[in-house]
């Protein structure tokens, strides 16, 4: 019984994360996680600076650009 329900998740999980909106959504998700989580060093490498503040204007621009990435990806993946 364990074994059928399982087998059938695992199938039905698979042709679902093989769609291409699921595709592109995760890749947006991950694309906007690395932006968010880098979002410090790749201001640092642009405004060739050591220390850069919290509320930064690039930086927060950064940050909000990962989480709009995110976002969209997660509602990318959703719409069928």
């Amino acid at each position: 019984m364990f074994l059928g329900v399982a087998n059938n998740f695992l199938d039905s999980l698979a042709k679902r994360l093989l769609q291409w909106n699921v595709i592109v959504g995760l890749v947006l998700a991950v694309a906007g996680l690395l932006t968010a989580v880098f979002a410090r060093k790749i201001v640092q490498k642009i405004k060739k600076a050591d220390d850069i503040q919290n509320f930064d204007k690039m930086f927060v621009a950064f940050k909000f650009a990962g989480f709009l990435l995110v976002l969209a990806g997660l509602i990318f993946s959703i719409i069928k």
